[in-house]
């Protein structure tokens, strides 16, 4: 039996990523010859991927087992072919692998049959691939279940933890939906093109189908939800009159040096303070008490006005923004700041600044 590992090497990732960790079964690839499919199963996904192998003349399959993922997916990638008799995998060259493995007849497989209603299909492309995966840096943790999750509306790609909202543009139109944060990391984690399709599997679980070669069911009982960030009442939070543009890379040079000497203030938290002049000043107090100073490009109604933000998430802001200069919408009285390209509109991140330091840790 000779089976053709490309589908192995182009998805292992996914396979390894579904792996378990409670049992050696949760940590195995588990072959069906008769079905034609290799399943990951564990606590947390269902996966399955087409298994396509060749058989000689008159040779007979060979028995269903397990064998360990990682080992597995290792030695696809150094052979477009394996040849397999009774268990081992002996190479083109005489080279003999026998691996970690688990002899098994069959086990109980899950569900792979969603109602086609409940689906929807997704073409992931270059261009959307590109505003996805940046926006998977903004996906909320367990302590906020409902936005724990990639959603589409209006247009766009919208990601929170609610310290930072992330809103891209895409140029394709889909129907509002919310894509699990299980589902959309092995999204992000593919290479573009794909076809995909997704969707509510049962009440109960998330489903993710790519081609008609990998399927995966994931348990979930979480009602997913995002406010609608193209109301009225959402964008005054932080469309601002006040704000200020600002080249982009001459700030980012800015909080590189300031993060280095920043390692133990709470949040990397630094005082960021505007004045008259299209001046900006920036202060650490960590250990280490630095000021930077930088020109600003432009500037309306924002002298005296004074904030505290993270350096880091700044800089990772500022990173997703493909633009030279960074239009940054801010007054006193909001906790919402906006970042969005003073040119290039397509993402824009809504950042709520950290708590003010006390005015001691601060001294001119």
């Amino acid at each position: 039996m000779t089976i053709i590992t490309k589908d192995f090497r182009k998805y292992g990732k996914v396979l390894l990523q579904q792996c378990g960790t409670e049992s050696e079964y949760e940590q195995d690839i588990y072959f069906d010859f008769v079905e034609g499919w290799a399943y990951v199963q564990s606590k947390k996904s269902n996966v399955r991927l087409k298994l396509e192998y060749v058989l000689a003349l008159n040779e007979v399959l060979h028995p269903n087992f397990y064998v360990n993922a990682d080992f597995f997916i290792s030695l696809c990638q150094y052979y477009d072919t394996l040849e397999l008799a009774n268990y081992t995998f002996p190479s083109i060259n005489n080279d003999s692998f026998e691996l970690k493995h688990i002899k098994e007849v069959d086990i109980a497989k899950a569900d792979f049959n969603p109602n086609p209603e409940s689906l929807q299909q997704l073409v992931y492309n270059e261009d959307f691939a590109s505003v996805f995966v940046k926006s998977m840096n903004y996906i909320a943790d367990s302590q906020n279940p409902a936005q724990m999750a990639v959603f589409f509306q209006s247009g766009n790609i919208i990601t929170s933890d609610r310290r930072k909202i992330f809103i891209g543009k895409i140029t394709s139109t889909y129907p509002d939906a919310a894509i699990m944060s299980q589902i959309a990391q092995v999204i992000a984690i593919l290479e573009p093109p794909e076809d995909l399709v997704f969707g509510d599997m049962f009440s109960d679980h998330y489903y993710l189908q790519i081609g008609d070669i990998l399927q995966i069911r994931i348990p979930h009982k979480i009602n997913l939800k995002m406010a609608d960030v193209s109301s009225a009442k959402f964008i005054a939070t932080y469309n601002h009159a006040s704000n200020f543009v600002v080249n982009k890379d001459a700030l980012l040079d800015i909080l590189s040096f300031l993060e280095h000497f920043n390692q133990t203030a709470p949040n990397q938290r630094a005082k960021f303070e505007l004045a008259a002049g299209n001046k900006l000043s920036i202060h650490i107090s960590d250990v280490n008490k630095i000021t930077r100073h930088m020109n600003l490009i432009s500037s309306v109604n924002v002298d005296g006005i004074i904030f505290w933000g993270s350096t880091t998430l700044i800089k990772m802001i500022l990173s997703h923004i493909e633009d030279e200069e960074i239009l940054v919408q801010v007054t006193e009285k909001h906790a919402a700041i906006n970042f969005v390209g003073n040119t290039n509109k397509d993402i824009n991140v809504i950042y709520s600044k950290v708590l003010q330091a006390e005015e001691s840790e601060i001294k001119k």
